[in-house]
């Protein structure tokens, strides 16, 4: 009997009992049983065993087999059990800040390409942006004088400063009926430092366009927007600036210029453009020195 047979045998049914050496085994005794059987047969019937190396190739051959089965299943079965990499991660829960309010496109014109606008209602509208409360006064009011004083009360009660902030709407006569630098100082009133800046502030909206004659009845000049003006006691502006105290209408530009104006510590001598108010209109002639024939 061919002396590797046995051996060939050995390891083919040891491949069975080897588990993770097993497919080693296995393929040890598939090259014994390959050798015994050459073996075998070159020797025409003077040795025997090739029966026995035979079944070695066999039992080796049906072990690589169910040994490849069993990790094709173990792979499969762990691609299916772990997370894919490219499933998308769950979207981070943010804050919602409220945004200024923005009114509808005016009929026969076009809507602002960015930020908040001045609202076309025609009562006064209030929203909160933060700790900031954003008031527009409409093109229709009565009397911008009367919706200032109530504006001033409601103020005084909710310890706010009051801040005119002068804008402009929707004109058709103009070839940018929109105040872009206006909606970009709206529209980052969320940001966190001009939260800080406005803090407790009361911004009310008026629209120049429209209100001219009664903004500059307050003193306050229109030639540039967008403006903030402090009112004294009879309604007239003590101080104001414009947009035009800082460069792109950013918040970090913004709010320390504002920050500080709004706390009455912004001094003359660091501003760009001084503060120059309107002259006081005359008053109409008295009666009393009019000739007798009127």
């Amino acid at each position: 009997m061919a002396r590797s047979a046995v051996t060939a045998l050995v390891l083919a049914v040891g491949s069975y009992v080897l588990c993770a050496l097993g497919p080693i085994a296995a393929v040890g005794a598939i090259a014994l049983g390959v050798g015994t059987v050459r073996e075998v047969r070159r020797a025409q019937g003077r040795l025997t065993g090739g029966a026995l190396g035979a079944a070695a190739i066999v039992l080796g051959a049906l072990n690589l087999v169910a040994s490849a089965g069993l990790f094709v299943a173990f792979v499969m079965r762990a691609e299916r059990g772990a997370p894919s990499a490219t499933a998308p991660l769950p979207a981070p829960v943010l804050p919602v800040t409220p945004l200024p309010p923005v009114a509808p496109a005016v009929p026969g014109g076009g809507s602002p390409a960015e930020g908040g606008q001045m609202t076309v209602h025609t009562e006064i509208t209030e929203v909160k942006v933060g700790t900031v409360t954003l008031v527009d006064v409409p093109a229709k009011v009565e009397s911008l004088g009367t919706a200032l004083e109530a504006q001033r009360a409601l103020a005084k009660r909710a310890k706010e400063t009051l801040v005119l902030f002068t804008t402009r709407g929707h004109t058709p006569a103009l070839e940018d009926p929109y105040c872009r630098p206006c909606l970009s100082v709206a529209a980052v009133l969320p940001d966190p430092r001009m939260q800080a800046a406005l803090d407790h502030v009361r911004l009310v909206r008026v629209d120049v366009s429209e209100l001219r004659e009664e903004v500059e009845a307050l003193r306050i000049p229109t030639g540039k927007i967008p403006g903030f003006y402090l009112l004294g006691p009879t309604l007239e502006a003590e101080d104001g600036i414009t947009g035009a105290e800082w460069d792109d209408d950013t918040a970090a530009n913004a709010a320390p210029v504002l920050g500080a104006f709004v706390r009455h510590k912004l001094p003359a001598g660091k501003r760009k453009e001084p503060f120059t108010p309107l002259p006081r209109a005359p008053k109409p002639p008295s009666k009393k020195g009019s000739p007798t024939w009127l």
